[in-house]
């Protein structure tokens, strides 16, 4: 599920950038669909619009290379994800997932089934190509559980990602690209 997570918040999140970009989810319009190609299946995410003072999309991955996936996520106006549902598990983002925050920022991961996880996640931009890591509890070779790189638009919308995930101490390459 991690995995399946973390592709869907780096499609919709974006970053409280301090004065260098401004990103803004409402730049779609509500029913717009963003689709890419990836290494684990067709994948697409649509803007449903405002929803209690957040913004809701949907995400569906098809079954053409593996499970298909639905997963509906709620964000801020700047595209950070607050909240996550996934089958019957939801998960809360406190105070967000820090997905596209540039420098140092640590979130909790607090689900449903009363699991909470501590996560650090580091990410810099050079020539509009973001960099990141993702750590579980500290910032620690042993909890790196993500890095790779990706473009965004100005929607908070990811055009396209490289990156590599450890699932069950192996780690996995994989990429996404927006058609």
């Amino acid at each position: 599920m991690r995995p399946l997570l973390t592709l869907l918040l780096l499609c919709l999140t974006a970053l409280p950038l301090r004065a260098e970009t401004a990103f803004d989810v409402t730049l779609m319009t509500e029913g717009q669909t963003v689709r890419w190609r990836a290494e684990n299946g067709n994948t697409a995410v649509t803007y449903l619009g405002p929803e209690g003072g957040l913004y809701r999309f949907a995400f569906t991955r098809d079954g053409s290379k593996g499970d298909p996936a639905k997963v509906a996520v709620w964000s801020n106006r700047r595209g950070e994800a607050v909240r996550a549902e996934v089958g019957g598990l939801t998960v809360r983002y406190k105070p967000s997932d820090c997905t596209l925050t540039v420098g140092r920022c640590t979130y909790t991961e607090a689900l449903s089934d009363g699991a909470r996880r501590k996560m650090v996640h580091l990410a810099s931009v050079a020539n509009d190509v973001w960099t990141y890591r993702l750590y579980h509890t500290a910032e620690a070779a042993e909890n790196l559980i993500e890095e790779g790189t990706f473009t965004v638009d100005a929607a908070a919308v990811i055009l396209d990602r490289t990156y590599r995930i450890r699932e069950g101490g192996v780690w996995r390459d994989a990429w996404s690209k927006r058609r």
